[in-house]
């Protein structure tokens, strides 16, 4: 483990040279640590060293599940119960009353 946080340290000072170059400030509060294969005391060890929180799986992307099992029914939930939300607002937004008062009756 003391190699390894040779090479966070490491990170952290080009992270430090990036902003003192660059003129831009990493925000730490907002940056998450993923570690793959590394135990839990070790990942807490980085990230308290990098100054910022520990982001386990499942890893998601713009509200999506990352690096998941596609064939797994469960994968796509999120990403169904979006459209989902999104197709309910513009059906209330867009149908007349008497289209929604239709639709009401149809659906009981």
């Amino acid at each position: 483990m003391e190699g390894e946080q040779d090479k966070v340290l490491i990170f952290k000072s080009i992270i430090n040279c990036f902003e003192l170059v660059s003129g831009f400030k990493v925000n730490r509060a907002k940056s998450q640590l993923l570690t793959i294969s590394f135990s839990e005391s070790e990942s807490s060890s980085m990230t308290y060293l990098l100054g910022c929180s520990y982001k386990g799986r499942p890893i998601e992307y713009l509200g999506l599940p990352f690096g998941g099992s596609p064939q797994c029914r469960h994968f796509s939930d999120p990403m169904v119960d979006r459209c989902r939300k999104r197709v309910t607002r513009w059906k209330a937004d867009y149908l007349s009353f008497r289209g929604r008062v239709t639709l009401i009756k149809d659906t009981f």
